[in-house]
């Protein structure tokens, strides 16, 4: 007879390899023809994405971007503030055993410090720290059998399991175009010196196979000011955008994980009617990411036996990787600085650059304790005529401790953090006082091991089992660990009988010792 056998697929985006890793990547970066030579760099510091990757037997090889930010001052008396933003690529391969063709890969790269030399008026070397977070899947498919229908001489035990089953990846490039006007009383635009960008209020509605996605986009811009004074300005700019994305299975019980990456932008000044540059035009290139995943209770066979057959049954084990929990949270700094006695004194500032660096975390009961430093470059107007503009450099140090429940030690982490608000206060001469908030976002995982039943086999009869398939009366006494299907299993039986059979009315009444008569027919 055979085996009416009922199979699913479950589909797993198996994750398999996270790795987070410092590089180094060295660049000599040419001034160029329309900018004045370098008289003294003030700062550096940059962002860093990459459009390609390849993922191959035990590597990955990838292609980057960094856009480098460097003011400097120009080598003549006027001393005006010059931005040299310069994007120059690189090539980086890391060996990792566990990955191979076919899977897909996702990187993402933070700047964690720039060091600038000048090596003359026309060029600087430029050596970079960067941190690369790569998350390599592989997309598999499980069949298993969770059913034998059309045989009623089969008995089936089953359990329910909760998986994480794995709906789809999408993703898009979000373009955000828009003009932003200069603020009243500000003066127009000489000269755009640098722009920050960071996304914010991310939210994901979904709907029948695709998700919505929401954000702000905050633009922070420093400019030199077409007045006779030449005057440094900062303004800062937020414009919300929308974007749509298709990934077919999705609905609104699925849950999502998204991620982004500014893989691009531009600014350049705009003529108002009156022919001032009170306008700046803005394009923004967002890289966005989705996975789509379902929670599911589904119920599978964990035993079956004939009973007038003999089955052999081949199990399976899975490991997967589901999501437990994602996190929040905000760590608030406030520290003041003090320059050194050999810095200039300050007469006022044009603004603090804040950037946060994660140096490590570690994941305990129900929480995680972070540590960090925020690096800050103070840029400001100086007593000094011969450093009238001047920046130093002071970071912060921090460690946080961010409450968590159902998170415990050894489960995959992933932690971002960001500059969500700062605001700043010169004290003194020489002191300036700094409010950080640094956003702290977590996410935990933890591998869960499922068994399967992947192969049922009827096995020929032979003559011993045939005579103790024979009908028959048992008296059977419970032993400690029994319960009612390994009894009905053992003497090919049904529970239904043994109960009706022993007038059994509370199935927990069932203990080492009692009696149970059994008969087969």
């Amino acid at each position: 007879m055979s085996l009416n056998l009922v199979r699913e697929i479950i589909k797993e985006n198996r994750v398999a390899s996270r790795e987070s890793v410092q590089i180094i990547i060295e660049n000599d970066i040419i001034v160029p023809d329309t900018k004045p030579d370098i008289g003294r760099i003030l700062f550096a510091d940059g962002d860093a994405y990459i459009p390609n990757i390849t993922v191959d037997d035990g590597n990955i090889s990838m292609d980057g971007v960094i856009r480098y930010k460097i003011l400097y001052v120009e080598d003549n008396p006027g001393q005006n503030i010059i931005a040299l933003n310069i994007n120059t690529d690189f090539e980086h391969s890391m060996d990792v055993p566990d990955v191979g063709k076919g899977m897909e890969g996702r990187v993402k790269c933070d700047v964690e410090h720039v060091d600038c030399q000048i090596v003359n008026g026309r060029k600087v070397n430029v050596k970079s720290i960067l941190r690369v977070k790569s998350n390599i899947t592989e997309e598999n498919e499980y069949y298993f059998i969770n059913d034998i229908e059309d045989n009623e001489d089969i008995q089936i035990l089953r359990n329910s399991v909760s998986i994480n089953k794995f709906i789809g990846t999408s993703q898009d490039i979000c373009t955000v175009k828009e003009s932003f006007e200069v603020p009243s009383g500000n003066p127009s635009i000489r000269e755009i010196l640098r722009n920050d960008i960071k996304i914010t209020d991310i939210e994901c509605k979904i709907t029948d196979n695709k998700i919505i996605l929401k954000g702000d986009a905050n633009i922070q811009t420093l400019y030199a000011g077409d007045d006779k004074e030449e005057s440094i300005r900062f303004m800062e700019h937020e414009i919300p955008f929308t974007h749509v994305l298709d990934l077919p299975g999705i609905n609104e019980e699925s849950d999502i994980h998204s991620d982004y990456d500014i893989q691009n932008y531009s600014f350049e000044p705009l003529e108002d009617e009156d022919g001032e540059f009170r306008f700046m035009n803005g394009e923004i290139q967002i890289k966005i990411w989705i996975l789509g995943s379902a929670k599911e209770d589904i119920d599978v066979i964990a035993d079956a036996y004939g009973l007038r057959m003999d089955l052999s049954l081949e199990k399976t084990k899975v490991s997967m990787e589901e999501f437990v929990v994602g996190n929040r949270s905000q760590a608030v700094l406030k520290e003041t600085l003090t320059a050194e006695n050999d810095y200039p004194e300050i007469i006022e500032i044009f603004n603090v650059f804040s950037r946060p660096v994660l140096s490590e975390y570690e994941v305990g009961e129900n929480r995680i304790c972070i540590e960090g430093i925020v690096n800050n470059h103070i840029l400001y107007y100086s007593n000094s005529p011969e450093q009238p503009i001047f920046c130093w450099n002071q970071d912060i140090p921090f460690k946080q401790t961010v409450e968590v429940q159902g998170v415990k030690p050894g489960m995959a982490c992933e932690v971002n953090l960001e500059i969500e608000h700062s605001n700043y206060n010169m004290l003194s001469h020489r002191e300036v006082e700094i409010r950080l908030v640094i956003g702290i976002a977590s996410r935990f995982y933890d591998t869960v091991e499922v068994s399967f039943i992947e192969k049922v086999l009827e096995n020929p009869t032979g003559e011993g089992r045939v005579r103790q398939l024979r009908p028959s009366i048992t008296l059977y006494f419970v032993q400690e660990e029994d319960s009612l299907w390994n009894i009905a299993k053992k003497y090919r039986t049904t529970i239904d009988d043994i109960i009706r059979e022993n007038k059994i009315d509370d199935l927990d009444s069932i203990g080492s010792g009692m009696q149970v008569l059994i008969s087969r027919k």
